[in-house]
């Protein structure tokens, strides 16, 4: 019996250890509009995360180059946040709920052909997520937006599969309420984890169970 118990306790824990999902940070989007002040890159903080360990890069017009360090700060919890040109941002989007996680960095100046990359603060090589075409100078968001899609989590070279694009010019004339609701931040959507941690909690009940033979 004692047996029993110690290796159903083990099982518990495996599979409540499985279920729970790793603290990540994820790209979600980015904007280029009329209102250029109002430029903007969307993350999404999956768990508790202090921004500080992170530095995010640009590289612009195509150069393959991220030579472009924005520091990030502030800790949040399972919500978006935005990091934006200026407080213009709060004028064509609002501050309330997630739009209140606002970092202002001069440096968000996004036309279309430029990329993000989010790496470590540490070494500022390790690429947690990307966002953008960093070898293309074709805009492709000109005037617009991108993306990330529903379920799809953090890529560390640029995929364009792993994103929905407004087009070149889709912004153009739009008013700030306009702007807002042509704009899909805030509705990306993480996978949910727990398929991964069924299957793993099944894993580790056949193993237990084959332990159990053994002990026999």
């Amino acid at each position: 019996m004692k047996i029993k118990k110690i290796l159903t306790a083990t099982t518990t824990s495996f599979i409540l250890a499985s279920s729970m999902s790793a603290e990540s940070i994820i790209i979600t989007g980015i904007v280029d509009p009329s209102t250029y002040q109002a430029r903007a890159v969307e993350m999404y903080i999956d768990g508790t995360v202090d921004l500080s360990a992170y530095t995010l890069q640009r590289s612009s017009n195509g150069a393959n180059n991220f030579s472009t360090n924005l520091t990030l700060s502030g800790t949040y919890t399972d919500s978006f946040v935005y990091v934006a040109n200026s407080s213009t941002f709060s004028t064509v989007f609002g501050s309330s709920g997630d739009f209140a996680n606002l970092i202002t960095n001069g440096n968000i100046t996004p036309t279309g052909n430029d990329a993000f990359r989010l790496v470590d603060e540490a070494t500022k090589t390790t690429v947690i997520d990307i966002i953008g075409d960093p070898t293309n100078s074709t805009s492709i968001h000109q005037d617009g937006w991108m993306y990330k899609n529903d379920g799809v989590g953090n890529i560390v070279s640029y995929d364009s599969s792993a994103f929905t694009f407004s087009g070149n010019n889709a912004l153009d004339n739009l008013t700030n309420a306009q702007t807002a609701a042509a704009v899909p931040f805030g509705t990306y959507v993480v996978p949910e984890p727990s398929t991964y941690a069924l299957l793993a909690g099944m894993f580790a009940l056949a193993s237990v169970m084959l332990r159990r033979r053994s002990v026999k």
